[in-house]
């Protein structure tokens, strides 16, 4: 399977999982931290608010990639990470990593969209199930190992784990800004052959 993937998708299944594995190893305890700096009924009630924001981004990106293309709003998602952990690294007040928090939020809902887009248009259909599969399983093993990596790394969730993030968010940047610019090539070959295809069996 990873010997058959695009280049693209190479680059992209390395950086998300090295993203998603930093990723959890805050997440889970972001609600502990706002409770702890907030109080517990602010915190319960500001945290209802980044799941409707994703849920809008996540309405608005594929839009938005039809409009203006994938890569745009991929590299536009990753940098929104990008700027939001590092607001985290450099923050001072709670309500700076409020702010951030849901800005990585919207941002990756931004990135996911065009992201399985472009997907599909790099694999062939018989193939996209496992190579959905395979990123999945990626996303999901760093949701697991993420959080039980803290305790060994960290005494608290602090700016160290901020500044991992924001590494891994400039890794998926700068390999979308070299790799992706062959990406509209690939996907024009591939529906060129798609295309050829449908004409044979028209015929």
């Amino acid at each position: 399977m990873w010997k058959q993937l695009d280049q693209n998708l190479k680059i992209r299944l390395l950086g998300e999982g090295l993203f998603n594995l930093c990723y959890w190893m805050y997440f889970p305890f972001i609600a502990l931290y706002f409770t702890a700096t907030l109080g517990t009924s602010l915190a319960g009630g500001l945290l209802m608010l980044p799941p409707f924001i994703s849920l809008l981004g996540n309405l608005a990106s594929g839009s938005l990639a039809d409009s203006y293309g994938r890569r745009p709003i991929m590299l536009l998602g990753a940098v929104m990470q990008t700027l939001m952990f590092a607001l985290f690294a450099c923050s001072f007040s709670p309500w700076v990593d409020y702010v951030a928090f849901i800005g990585a939020g919207l941002g990756g809902a931004l990135y996911r969209a065009p992201s399985l887009a472009m997907v599909a248009d790099l694999v062939d259909e018989q193939d996209r199930r496992g190579v959905f599969a395979l990123f999945a399983t990626t996303n999901n093993i760093g949701s697991v190992i993420g959080p039980a990596l803290v305790p060994f790394s960290f005494s608290t969730i602090g700016n160290l784990c901020y500044l991992q993030l924001l590494v891994s968010c400039l890794f998926i940047r700068l390999a979308f800004s070299f790799s992706l610019k062959k990406a509209n090539l690939f996907i024009h070959i591939h529906l060129a052959r798609m295309s050829l295809k449908k004409l044979r069996s028209s015929i």
